[in-house]
């Protein structure tokens, strides 16, 4: 299995069939065509982009408002531990 880097390209190490989520507590799993980006951190599975983007603007603080024209590309970290990318 393969994790997809936001650039599109697979990242260098293979996943397991699912990643445990530290943020969670629970196993997350990996589609077979991969995901579009796993925390190093937390373990946190974002299978689509869309899945990143909307637990940005769950996961952030009220008094920071979430722009209608971000991208998951413009997030450069995760939503639930905070780790960079």
């Amino acid at each position: 299995m393969t994790a997809i880097e936001p650039s599109g390209e697979p990242w260098p190490y293979s996943w397991p069939e699912d990643e445990h989520c530290y943020s969670h507590g629970a196993h997350e799993p990996i589609p077979a065509d991969g995901a579009y980006l796993v925390c190093l951190e937390c373990g946190h599975v974002f299978v689509t982009a869309l899945d990143l983007l909307l637990d940005y603007a769950v996961n952030s603080p009220p008094d920071i408002p979430v722009p209608g024209d971000i991208t998951a590309k413009d997030i450069n970290f995760c939503p639930h531990c905070i780790h960079d990318f």
